[in-house]
């Protein structure tokens, strides 16, 4: 990995820090009035998604409309749901443990190749951490091929990402922790590496990160998992000190462990697709409120 694409994938963080700064009104702002509550209506797409995980979105059938991909770490497959009857299709069958996907169109042929981190386990010994592409046969409804381009032990996370800032997505893979972290505290050095699409051989950014690699979220640790389920809606009301609105979405039949936004159903609102572990289902909310405000064309 050259210097120019390490620079570059270190400066994201600092662009996401710049663009949150930046939503602050500046002094002397009129306030923003509160807005009246959203309006969703619910939908449960699936129900025997055992360990669901992570729900993706992306258009598999060159429609313009957003699919599903349903990801759960209990199920042997990695299923779709097509837009807008929700049918189920599979992707890939005869894997193990997945635990994260990324969709990009890298050969420009409309129509996303997906990366797919199975062979997942917490022990770095036990995780083979396979890296697979997924390429769509001429029906993109059958099973899709799928080849393996790397083992990392716990590889976790994928992304695609410009990161050197030219227009071309690379795959970037972070896996959960290094060949020599144990318990209780997981130190060691974790290689962050990325993929370019074609040859999909691993060049390395960085092994700088120490630590177990997974996010950021304030926990309370006596509670940990397993109490209240509910997902919520959080609009700013007044910018200036930063007051926000809460409006409950799902109250008890989701114990999300990811949700994406799209517009599902091209009515110009932006729906809510969420997939839950412990309700091992997923759902759509879709958004019956005032159609997004599009500035006139000058």
């Amino acid at each position: 990995m050259n210097d120019k694409m390490s620079r570059a994938f270190a400066s994201i963080g600092c662009l996401v820090v710049a663009l949150a700064s930046a939503s602050r009104l500046p002094a002397g702002s009129t306030p923003v009035a509160v807005p009246e509550p959203l309006q969703f209506v619910e939908h449960t797409i699936a129900r025997d998604l055992a360990g669901g995980y992570q729900a993706l979105l992306a258009d598999l059938n060159r429609d313009g409309r957003p699919d599903i991909i349903a990801l759960a770490s209990d199920l042997h497959e990695l299923p779709w749901y097509e837009n807008p009857g929700w049918q189920r299709h599979v992707l890939a069958s005869s894997i193990d443990s997945p635990i994260n996907a990324a969709a990009h169109d890298a050969d420009g042929d409309g129509i996303p190749e997906i990366a797919l981190a199975h062979g997942f386990d917490t022990v770095y010994a036990a995780s083979p951490g396979i890296v697979s592409i997924l390429t769509h046969q001429a029906d993109v409804r059958a099973p899709w091929s799928m080849k393996e381009i790397d083992r990392l032990p716990t590889s976790h996370r994928l992304r695609f990402v410009d990161i050197e800032g030219e227009g071309r997505k690379v795959l970037v893979n972070f896996p959960l922790i290094g060949p020599r972290a144990t318990a209780p505290e997981y130190r060691d050095h974790v290689p962050l590496v990325a993929y370019r699409p074609g040859a999909w051989k691993r060049e390395p950014i960085t092994g700088a990160e120490e630590g177990v690699v997974h996010g950021i979220f304030p926990v309370a640790w006596n509670g940990e998992r397993g109490g209240k389920r509910s997902v919520r809606v959080y609009r700013i009301a007044d910018a200036l000190p930063d007051e926000w609105t809460r409006q409950a979405l799902d109250e008890g039949g989701m114990a999300a462990a990811g949700c994406a936004v799209a517009d599902l159903n091209a009515d110009q609102r932006p729906d809510v697709v969420c997939i839950g572990t412990a309700t091992a289902n997923l759902k759509w909310y879709e958004n019956r409120g005032q159609p997004l405000e599009r500035p006139s064309p000058e």
